[in-house]
């Protein structure tokens, strides 16, 4: 009966040898073969869901607008969480169902903007926000959350915004 010596080095031959045949080892596609996916994947498949608590501060100028029904329109720059350094748009018509709409746009990717519906129209004041979709990266943006704006001199203002946005 022989007896089979075991050395220090058999547990890592053993993990060798294991690696090996799971791959097919050298004689199957050379050791230089490019490894092969049996499976076509896109990079959508692995995107994670993206988001979560949303804060962004903005400053800018306001002026009346009597185009269709007399509101205000806002025009201004900050950053918010997700969307970093971009430009705000939109405004309030107060006699309106529904009140108002912004729009935020990314400074650094401009396809990347995402929308949010404004009740009650208060300015100076506070409301709620609902995302309401966007493009690129935001293009199935969700969420909701508060706004506040402030009216200053010069027919300039400050908005704060804090919720959720989700993409």
């Amino acid at each position: 009966m022989k007896i089979l010596a075991v050395s220090r080095y058999t547990p890592y031959v053993c993990v060798a040898a294991m690696m090996l045949a799971g791959c097919g080892g050298p004689e199957a596609q050379g050791w230089n073969a490019p490894l092969q996916s049996s499976a076509k994947l896109s990079s959508e498949s692995f995107k994670p869901a993206a988001g979560g608590s949303f804060t962004a501060s903005y400053t800018g100028t306001y002026k009346k607008s009597c185009k269709i029904n007399c509101g205000i329109v806002f025009r201004g720059t900050g950053s918010g969480t997700f969307i970093h350094r971009s430009r705000l748009n939109g405004g309030f018509s107060p006699g309106i169902s529904g009140c108002g709409g912004f729009t935020f746009k990314s400074m650094k990717h401009p396809a990347d903007t995402f929308n949010v519906a404004t009740a009650p129209c208060r300015f100076p004041g506070v409301g709620h926000y609902k995302v309401q979709g966007g493009t690129g990266e935001f293009a199935s943006a969700s969420g909701r959350g508060k706004y506040s704006i402030q009216k200053h001199s010069n027919h300039t203002f400050t908005a704060s915004w804090m919720g959720t946005l989700n993409f």
